[in-house]
Protein backbone atom coordinates (compact mmCIF):
# COMPACT_ATOMS: atom_id res chain seq x y z
CA UNK A 1 0.00 0.00 0.00
CA UNK A 2 1.06 3.57 -0.66
CA UNK A 3 0.78 4.48 3.01
CA UNK A 4 1.51 8.15 3.67
CA UNK A 5 1.30 10.11 6.91
CA UNK A 6 -1.43 12.67 7.29
CA UNK A 7 0.27 16.00 6.74
CA UNK A 8 -0.67 19.61 6.28
CA UNK A 9 -2.47 20.41 3.05
CA UNK A 10 -4.33 23.17 1.27
CA UNK A 11 -7.55 21.14 1.22
CA UNK A 12 -9.15 17.85 2.19
CA UNK A 13 -11.00 16.14 -0.65
CA UNK A 14 -14.27 14.24 -0.28
CA UNK A 15 -14.60 12.27 -3.51
CA UNK A 16 -17.93 11.20 -4.92
CA UNK A 17 -19.26 8.18 -3.09
CA UNK A 18 -17.10 8.71 0.00
CA UNK A 19 -18.17 6.21 2.65
CA UNK A 20 -19.09 7.40 6.12
CA UNK A 21 -15.91 5.99 7.70
CA UNK A 22 -13.77 7.98 5.23
CA UNK A 23 -15.91 11.06 5.73
CA UNK A 24 -15.44 10.83 9.51
CA UNK A 25 -11.67 10.51 9.12
CA UNK A 26 -11.52 13.50 6.77
CA UNK A 27 -13.66 15.52 9.15
CA UNK A 28 -11.22 14.67 11.96
CA UNK A 29 -8.34 15.96 9.82
CA UNK A 30 -10.17 19.24 9.30
CA UNK A 31 -10.98 19.59 12.99
CA UNK A 32 -7.33 18.95 13.89
CA UNK A 33 -6.21 21.72 11.53
CA UNK A 34 -4.66 19.63 8.75
CA UNK A 35 -6.24 21.87 6.09
CA UNK A 36 -8.34 25.05 6.01
CA UNK A 37 -10.84 23.80 3.42
CA UNK A 38 -12.89 20.76 2.55
CA UNK A 39 -13.55 20.12 -1.13
CA UNK A 40 -16.81 18.28 -1.69
CA UNK A 41 -16.91 16.79 -5.17
CA UNK A 42 -20.50 16.94 -6.39
CA UNK A 43 -21.79 13.52 -7.38
CA UNK A 44 -24.51 12.62 -9.80
CA UNK A 45 -28.05 13.15 -8.53
CA UNK A 46 -30.54 10.33 -8.63
CA UNK A 47 -34.02 10.64 -10.15
CA UNK A 48 -35.47 10.57 -6.64
CA UNK A 49 -33.22 13.51 -5.69
CA UNK A 50 -34.42 15.52 -8.70
CA UNK A 51 -38.04 14.70 -7.82
CA UNK A 52 -37.51 16.02 -4.30
CA UNK A 53 -38.16 12.62 -2.70
CA UNK A 54 -34.62 12.12 -1.37
CA UNK A 55 -31.68 14.37 -0.60
CA UNK A 56 -28.67 14.32 -2.89
CA UNK A 57 -25.34 13.09 -1.58
CA UNK A 58 -24.10 16.70 -1.78
CA UNK A 59 -26.97 17.99 0.37
CA UNK A 60 -26.47 15.24 2.94
CA UNK A 61 -22.71 15.85 3.20
CA UNK A 62 -23.15 19.62 3.40
CA UNK A 63 -25.66 19.21 6.21
CA UNK A 64 -23.32 16.80 8.04
CA UNK A 65 -20.35 19.15 7.68
CA UNK A 66 -22.29 22.12 9.02
CA UNK A 67 -23.71 20.03 11.88
CA UNK A 68 -20.13 19.03 12.78
CA UNK A 69 -19.18 22.69 13.10
CA UNK A 70 -17.37 23.15 9.79
CA UNK A 71 -17.85 26.81 8.78
CA UNK A 72 -19.81 27.32 5.58
CA UNK A 73 -16.93 29.29 4.06
CA UNK A 74 -14.54 26.34 4.61
CA UNK A 75 -16.54 24.04 2.31
CA UNK A 76 -16.07 24.26 -1.44
CA UNK A 77 -18.36 22.28 -3.76
CA UNK A 78 -16.47 21.39 -6.94
CA UNK A 79 -17.80 19.85 -10.13
CA UNK A 80 -21.33 18.91 -11.07
CA UNK A 81 -22.94 15.52 -11.59
CA UNK A 82 -19.60 13.70 -11.32
CA UNK A 83 -19.83 9.94 -11.81
CA UNK A 84 -16.31 8.57 -11.37
CA UNK A 85 -12.96 9.10 -9.72
CA UNK A 86 -11.57 10.19 -13.08
CA UNK A 87 -14.21 12.93 -13.34
CA UNK A 88 -13.50 13.86 -9.71
CA UNK A 89 -9.83 14.43 -10.50
CA UNK A 90 -10.62 16.45 -13.62
CA UNK A 91 -12.84 18.78 -11.58
CA UNK A 92 -10.33 18.89 -8.70
CA UNK A 93 -7.48 19.73 -11.10
CA UNK A 94 -9.37 22.73 -12.50
CA UNK A 95 -10.30 24.01 -9.05
CA UNK A 96 -6.78 23.51 -7.71
CA UNK A 97 -5.22 25.42 -10.61
CA UNK A 98 -7.65 28.31 -10.15
CA UNK A 99 -7.01 28.51 -6.41
CA UNK A 100 -3.23 28.01 -6.14
CA UNK A 101 -3.66 24.69 -4.36
CA UNK A 102 -0.51 22.56 -4.18
CA UNK A 103 -1.37 19.72 -1.78
CA UNK A 104 -4.62 17.88 -1.05
CA UNK A 105 -5.47 15.06 1.35
CA UNK A 106 -7.67 12.21 0.14
CA UNK A 107 -9.02 9.49 2.44
CA UNK A 108 -9.45 6.14 0.67
CA UNK A 109 -10.28 2.56 1.49
CA UNK A 110 -7.15 0.44 1.85
CA UNK A 111 -7.40 -1.47 -1.42
CA UNK A 112 -8.08 1.68 -3.47
CA UNK A 113 -4.85 3.35 -2.38
CA UNK A 114 -2.71 2.31 -5.35
CA UNK A 115 -5.29 3.19 -8.02
CA UNK A 116 -6.19 6.55 -6.47
CA UNK A 117 -2.52 7.46 -5.95
CA UNK A 118 -1.71 6.50 -9.54
CA UNK A 119 -4.58 8.58 -10.92
CA UNK A 120 -3.70 11.48 -8.62
CA UNK A 121 -0.10 11.51 -9.84
CA UNK A 122 -1.17 11.19 -13.46
CA UNK A 123 -3.76 13.97 -13.35
CA UNK A 124 -2.63 16.38 -10.65
CA UNK A 125 1.19 16.36 -10.64
CA UNK A 126 1.46 17.89 -14.12
CA UNK A 127 -0.28 21.01 -12.78
CA UNK A 128 1.80 21.13 -9.59
CA UNK A 129 -0.68 19.52 -7.20
CA UNK A 130 0.33 16.67 -4.90
CA UNK A 131 -2.43 14.33 -3.78
CA UNK A 132 -1.59 12.73 -0.44
CA UNK A 133 -3.54 9.49 -0.45
CA UNK A 134 -4.25 8.17 3.03
CA UNK A 135 -5.64 4.66 3.49
CA UNK A 136 -8.24 4.51 6.23
CA UNK A 137 -9.18 1.22 7.91
CA UNK A 138 -12.77 0.20 7.29
CA UNK A 139 -14.96 -1.86 9.62
CA UNK A 140 -15.83 -4.47 6.98
CA UNK A 141 -12.41 -6.12 6.69
CA UNK A 142 -8.72 -5.75 7.49
CA UNK A 143 -5.93 -5.72 4.94
CA UNK A 144 -4.23 -8.55 6.83
CA UNK A 145 -7.24 -10.87 6.73
CA UNK A 146 -9.46 -9.53 3.97
CA UNK A 147 -10.23 -13.03 2.67
CA UNK A 148 -11.99 -13.97 5.90
CA UNK A 149 -15.03 -11.80 5.18
CA UNK A 150 -17.33 -11.54 2.21
CA UNK A 151 -16.95 -7.74 2.24
CA UNK A 152 -13.16 -8.08 2.14
CA UNK A 153 -13.26 -10.48 -0.79
CA UNK A 154 -15.64 -8.25 -2.71
CA UNK A 155 -13.58 -5.13 -2.00
CA UNK A 156 -10.37 -6.87 -3.11
CA UNK A 157 -11.90 -8.26 -6.30
CA UNK A 158 -13.68 -5.01 -7.19
CA UNK A 159 -10.53 -2.99 -6.73
CA UNK A 160 -8.52 -5.19 -9.07
CA UNK A 161 -11.19 -4.88 -11.74
CA UNK A 162 -11.29 -1.09 -11.31
CA UNK A 163 -7.50 -0.82 -11.29
CA UNK A 164 -7.17 -2.69 -14.57
CA UNK A 165 -9.98 -0.61 -16.09
CA UNK A 166 -8.35 2.67 -14.98
CA UNK A 167 -4.89 1.63 -16.20
CA UNK A 168 -6.23 0.86 -19.67
CA UNK A 169 -8.85 3.62 -19.89
CA UNK A 170 -7.06 6.58 -18.29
Amino acid sequence: MADQPVEQADAIVLATGTRDVLFAEALGWFQSGRAPRIVLLDSETRPTDRAGITESAREIRLRQLLAAGVPDNAVVVVGHELTSLHEDFIALRGWAQSNQVHRVLVAVEPFATRRVAWLGRRMLQPVGVRAVIVPVPVPDYTVDEWWRTEAGMIAFENEWVMAVYYWFRH
